[in-house]
């Protein structure tokens, strides 16, 4: 879902729409985010609880960090990268270095 949504449903949106696809791009990826966070959140629990309920092994310590650090990716894009992307977009041309750096940012956690 990552991958398509990131390779192929905003590529195309801004391919049809040009700037128009701004606002919907906008709209949708604070609940994309929100979306990864709930699913991190809900993997964070069930693999945490897979280790109380039976025993603590290496998979599951390892499961429960890599799905906290996902999920933690996921608040970081949310409420730190996104308003600053969006941000330098409204900014014009004086932030357009900015808003490339945090674009790629954002594509290369994506």
């Amino acid at each position: 879902a990552i991958l398509f949504f990131s390779l192929v449903v905003a590529p195309s949106l801004f391919r049809v729409l040009g700037d128009g696809a701004a606002p919907v791009i906008r709209n949708l990826f604070p609940k994309y985010y929100a979306l990864g966070i709930a699913c991190g959140l809900v993997l964070v629990a069930v693999n945490a609880a897979r280790g109380f309920l039976w025993i603590w092994n290496d998979p599951i310590t390892g499961s429960v960090v890599v799905f906290t650090a996902l999920t933690l990716v996921n608040v970081y894009a949310r409420q730190v990268l996104t308003p600053s992307i969006n941000a330098a977009r409204d900014a014009g041309e004086a932030a357009k270095a900015r808003f490339a750096a945090l674009h790629r940012t954002s594509v290369m956690l994506n």
